[in-house]
């Protein structure tokens, strides 16, 4: 993922992480208890808008 996350933080990603409109990610619990947001480049926000999410 061009966001330089790990790939299963990413398959792991929660439709209210995701921000459209301002394109980042929201990750308010990780591994090392530091909450970050992370702005996806243009490619990366639109393959993520395009994701169809599962149950």
């Amino acid at each position: 993922m061009p966001a330089g996350q790990r790939l299963e933080e990413i398959a792991r990603l929660y439709v209210d992480q995701w921000d459209a409109a301002e394109t980042i990610v929201d990750w308010s619990k990780t591994e090392n208890f530091q909450p970050h947001a992370v702005p996806l480049p243009t490619i990366a926000a639109e393959l993520t808008g395009a994701t169809k999410q599962n149950k």
